[in-house]
């Protein structure tokens, strides 16, 4: 009876590996040259391989990046399906690295892969991607010192002196270009702006100084007065009267020393505009109203 039964499975084993084998359908390779290699290159192997529908790949079986061989490493593996009607395509990349540095030229062998997949029923099928054959050769001969009938190796030429002219000309374009924008800058900053600040001043100076050439007359008076108070609207940034000097003194206390001169100038004025007492208009005469534009004008530069 024992007998009998291992029989049975015996010959139930050979149907059962031949239907196993029928679920892929096919295997191909695509390789690159089997020649020329060196250390350190890379080598990519391309296996497609067609396999019934119900059966999936299974990933957990494939190997992981890393050493193979003491001279060979994978770096990378890719998989990917194209599914069709009845058979699936399934494309797997592998790139290996060499590591293998010869005296001459050697064959070398990437080993085969076995690829595994399952099927819906819990069944698997097996693939295996042949064993690639590959030449490595050396970076370098061997050294040909004392070979017969040839001379000895001659040692590398001496490097030549680096072309520096074209260096040197950006170089003292880039220092010229620096200075001038340097020049540029200083005269904004120094030039400009300090002859700039006080601007008002100075030219109500200039044009009391054209006054004085002149006996001065009521109108003549009355346009020195004005030439001031448009200097001081212009610091005030806003039109300035006497009533609002307390609060002028308060945000611009750089005019605080000449306090008792600003209020006696807008005092004289009020007097000579609006009032009657010219006695009062005459205690500011033109050369008082050039000192204090001197002053303002010393005071606006020393603010910068």
């Amino acid at each position: 009876m024992i007998t009998r039964l291992l029989l049975s499975c015996l010959c139930l084993l050979p149907a059962q590996f031949a239907s196993a084998q029928t679920v892929v359908k096919s295997i191909s390779m695509e390789t690159p040259r089997a020649y020329g290699y060196v250390i350190g290159d890379v080598v990519r192997i391309q296996a497609d391989i067609d396999i019934e529908k119900n059966y999936r790949l299974d990933g957990s079986a494939l190997p992981k990046s890393g050493l193979i061989k003491r001279w060979l490493s994978l770096r990378q593996i890719r998989t990917k399906v194209e599914e069709g009607s009845s058979v699936d395509r399934y494309r797997i990349e592998l790139d290996y690295q060499i590591f293998y540095a010869p005296l001459t030229v050697r064959n070398l062998t990437i080993p085969a892969l076995d690829v595994t997949f399952s099927g819906a029923a819990g069944n698997e099928a097996h693939a295996t991607l042949p064993a690639w054959d590959f030449s490595i050769s050396p970076l370098h001969e061997h050294d040909i010192t004392g070979a017969s009938g040839l001379p000895e190796p001659r040692t590398d030429a001496e490097p030549g002196p680096a072309q520096t002219a074209t260096d040197w000309l950006l170089f003292w374009l880039g220092a010229v270009t620096a200075l001038i924008a340097m020049g540029y800058l200083a005269y904004i900053r120094i030039v400009l702006i300090f002859w700039m600040s006080g601007k008002h001043f100075a030219d109500a100076g200039k044009a009391l100084r054209r006054m004085e050439a002149s006996p001065m007359s009521d109108p003549q008076m009355r346009a020195a007065f004005v030439c001031v108070h448009q200097a001081f609207n212009i610091s005030n940034q806003g039109p300035l009267f006497v009533e609002g000097l307390d609060e002028f003194f308060t945000r611009n206390m750089r005019f605080l020393p000449l306090r008792q001169d600003i209020v006696a100038f807008y005092q004289a004025s009020y007097s000579l505009f609006f009032g009657d007492d010219a006695q009062r208009a005459a205690t500011f005469p033109l050369g008082r109203m050039l000192k204090l534009c001197r002053d303002c004008l010393r005071i606006e530069r020393e603010r910068r």
